[in-house]
């Protein structure tokens, strides 16, 4: 969402004077490449494992801050919850998607988010939760980035994060 949010702001920078990003994407192509390079394949086969591989694509978005990163550094830092439902409609759009997954990730992993956010003429404000050491680090580097950019720890409650992106919007 931030890419399209950057690339929107700098197409129509009259009509977009403000962004507010949420655990923006990486801006180093190092920290970009593995996300192609790491998803699963997910071609349809006679056993079913295609399934099994998208639940787990799916639902270690949730467990780990980056899926590929399977280790303790990049485990989220709350309270899981996990819904099985939201699970499985996630994983029913992956397969819907199909081919298109790995083209949209290898696309946002070739964007020069870090050229980007530096040439957007929008304020950017970059939100993160505290709790997650590596998102917040990767949005305070955004916030660095971006030619009015602006850094804000805010937890993962809605009410606190719709607080902090209201009173930056008036």
């Amino acid at each position: 969402g931030g890419i399209l949010a950057v690339a929107l702001a700098r197409a129509n920078p009259a009509a977009i004077r403000r962004l507010a990003l949420i655990d923006p994407p990486p801006l180093r192509a190092e920290e970009r490449t593995p996300v192609a390079r790491s998803l699963p394949d997910l071609t349809p086969d006679f056993s079913g494992a295609h399934l099994q591989k998208a639940w787990y694509f799916v639902r270690d978005q949730e467990i780990f801050s980056e899926w590929y990163a399977q280790d303790l550094a990049h485990s989220l830092n709350w309270e899981m919850q996990l819904d099985p439902a939201d699970i499985h409609r996630r994983v029913v759009e992956v397969l819907k998607a199909g081919p298109a997954v790995r083209a949209a990730l290898e696309a946002s992993s070739a964007y020069a988010f870090d050229s980007a956010l530096n040439a957007c003429e929008a304020s950017v404000l970059c939100l993160a939760d505290p709790a997650h050491p590596a998102q917040a680090a990767r949005a305070e580097a955004a916030a660095g980035a971006a030619r009015y950019g602006r850094f804000t720890l805010v937890s993962r409650q809605p009410v606190a994060t719709a607080s902090q992106i209201l009173s930056f919007l008036a």
